[in-house]
């Protein structure tokens, strides 16, 4: 998993127990508060890491991206297994034809597109007794606050 930023790799590592070489460490104290700095010693770090792993003979990488795929693919890049400029990725919609909305990188789901409903993808949670539509009396919704206390009252 290339490095992101100081304070995600301290938490990552802490979480993992992981031994972090000192030379890692010393690289990274002095970039700690420049986040770009740290995510370029990181995809340098990975690539040169993936580097020696393949030039032992070991033929696949597996890169965990934790959905910062930016660095996954610059580490790929520098590698030469794929070419950045044709990296696209393609959007899941049509095209909007508003000029508007021609650059939206997001959009909400629309429930309509789904095989199968919210309420009967989650009618059987464990943590809800009668599934999530069930009392709103019971425990596991919580306590109501005064706000929603007045809400149901009126």
């Amino acid at each position: 998993m290339p490095i992101n930023n100081y304070k995600g790799f301290l938490r990552m590592t802490g979480f993992c127990k992981t031994k972090i070489p000192s030379g890692i460490m010393e690289a990274l104290e002095p970039i700690k508060e420049n986040e770009e700095a740290v995510r370029s010693y990181g995809i340098h770090l990975g690539t040169e890491m993936c580097k020696k792993i393949l030039a032992s003979g070991i033929r696949t990488l597996h890169l965990y991206t934790l959905n910062m795929e930016k660095s996954a693919q610059a580490i790929l890049a520098n590698l030469g297994l794929i070419e950045e400029s044709k990296i696209s990725r393609s959007l899941p919609w049509r095209r909007p034809a508003n000029i508007f909305r021609v650059k939206e990188g997001v959009r909400p789901i629309f429930w309509a597109n789904r095989p199968k409903s919210y309420i009967s993808r989650t009618i059987g949670w464990d943590q809800y007794p009668h599934g999530r539509w069930g009392d709103s009396q019971n425990a596991s919704y919580g306590a109501l606050t005064d706000y929603q206390a007045c809400i149901f009252i009126q």
